[in-house]
Parts: structure tokens; C-alpha cells; sequence
């Protein structure tokens, strides 16, 4: 099918019910769920991986942790009733595989003691050479699903666009943008005005309105030419 001139970027989804993994045993042992909000690589050998767990409480897991002798690689961040964020020290996981290789994680999973992750690789690499890569330094790791996609957005994690944020708002551009967000003026019909947000941040209404243009325009600018990716409907297959 004709893409538009877009090359297609190749979605690939992995699975794995290796109890190595701290998580993949976590999820088995207390029949919980284990999201992976963002990674971060330490060094060459050690990634610091952070997890959202619904069903587990922090006692809990701690305690199948300390039984699982992972008590040195997990660490509770937030506590919460019947969940919690933790931090797990990986060593040469295959986060850091698709680092190596300069393919983004694109989201991890764990439920029912198995892993289901999913990197896209552009469509300048080989998608054969990077499921090889996986499964020869991951021998329990199976390719489940392989697509092609039109990706239409950069890939970010939630660390890496708050990162481009602060790069490149000013502080007042920020607030600016934030109040305006927060406060309903986005919203049809809206529900505050620049004048009434102004007052907020102490300035005039003319020099909000400076502000929340420029933050627009910086947004609008990281999103649009983030990338060389034309614009086209996400999900759309080749």
C-alpha cells in the first residue's frame, strides 16, 4: 500500500516468563500487574527501570523480594494502599540491549509472570538483525508479533519530554502554559480568560499573552519537526 513517501517504522512485541527477571517473578508470585513508567541507563552494565504495581502493596512485595533475594535491586519510591511505584536495578536486561542497539522501549508489561514488551525500529535498521540481537543475549525472550506502522510522533518518555521542556520554556512560558491548561482556557467554551490568568502570575494581560504564545509555538515546533516523520494516522498499517 502506497504510504505517502512515509517509510514504515516495524513494530515488534517480545515475551518472556523468565524468573530472572525480578518483575516477571513479582508479578507471578503476588498476581499483580507491573507497568514500566521510564528507564534510565546507569552504565554500561546497569539500568535503573521504574514500575507502577497495581495489586501489590508495598509490604508485600518487599517481602517476596527479600524470599527472591532481589532485596538490593528493588527499591519502594511511593507507597500506596493496594499499589506502589518501585525501582528495580537491572543488569544487562534487554533495556539495555535495545540501547545498545539505539531502539527506543516503546512500553513493558508484566502480569501473570510474563513479560510483554515493545520496541519500533526505523526504517533504517533491520528489523531481523535487532530480533536476533535480542534472542541471542535473551535466550528466554520469543518474538510474539511483528507490524508494520506509520508512526506520526517522536518518541519520548515521560523523563525525556520533561527534559525537552525545561530546555526549551522559560520558566514564565511554563506557568503561562500550565495555568492556561489547568484553569480551562483550552476548553470550548472557555471556562477563564488571559486577563483573569495574567492577574495569577502578577503581570499584564498583553505580557501573558507574549507567554503563552511562545510556549505554544516552542511546543508546536518540538512536535512538528522533532522528526522527519510526515503526519499520518497512528495504527495504520502498510
Amino acid at each position: 500500500m502506497d504510504n505517502g513517501g512515509n517509510a514504515a517504522f516495524v513494530e515488534l512485541e517480545f515475551s518472556s516468563d523468565d524468573d530472572d527477571y525480578p518483575a516477571v517473578r513479582i508479578s507471578r508470585e503476588l498476581d499483580c500487574r507491573l507497568d514500566l513508567l521510564d528507564a534510565i541507563r546507569i552504565d554500561n552494565d546497569l539500568a535503573a527501570a521504574f514500575f507502577h504495581v497495581e495489586h501489590g502493596t508495598p509490604q508485600r512485595v518487599i517481602e517476596e523480594a527479600r524470599k527472591s533475594h532481589y532485596e538490593n535491586e528493588i527499591t519502594v519510591v511511593e507507597r500506596f494502599d493496594d499499589e506502589c511505584i518501585l525501582k528495580f536495578v537491572l543488569r544487562r536486561s534487554v533495556f539495555e540491549t535495545l540501547s545498545d542497539l539505539q531502539i527506543p522501549l516503546q512500553s513493558l508489561v508484566v502480569s501473570d509472570g510474563t513479560a510483554r514488551f515493545v520496541t519500533t525500529v526505523p526504517p533504517n535498521y533491520s528489523p531481523a538483525r535487532i530480533v536476533s540481537a535480542v534472542k541471542t543475549r535473551h535466550p528466554r525472550v520469543s518474538l510474539v508479533r511483528k507490524q508494520k506502522r506509520i508512526i506520526a510522533a517522536p518518541f519520548l518518555t515521560q523523563t525525556a519530554f520533561q527534559s525537552l521542556v525545561d530546555e526549551q520554556l522559560t520558566g514564565q512560558q511554563l506557568d503561562a502554559v500550565h495555568l492556561a491548561f489547568e484553569y480551562g482556557y483550552f476548553e470550548r467554551p472557555r471556562e477563564t480568560t488571559q486577563a483573569a490568568l495574567a492577574a495569577k502570575m502578577d503581570i499584564s494581560p498583553s505580557t501573558y499573552g507574549q507567554h503563552l504564545h511562545s510556549a505554544l509555538r516552542k511546543l508546536l515546533a518540538a512536535l512538528f519537526n522533532g522528526n522527519s516523520t510526515h503526519y499520518l494516522p497512528a495504527g495504520r498499517d502498510e
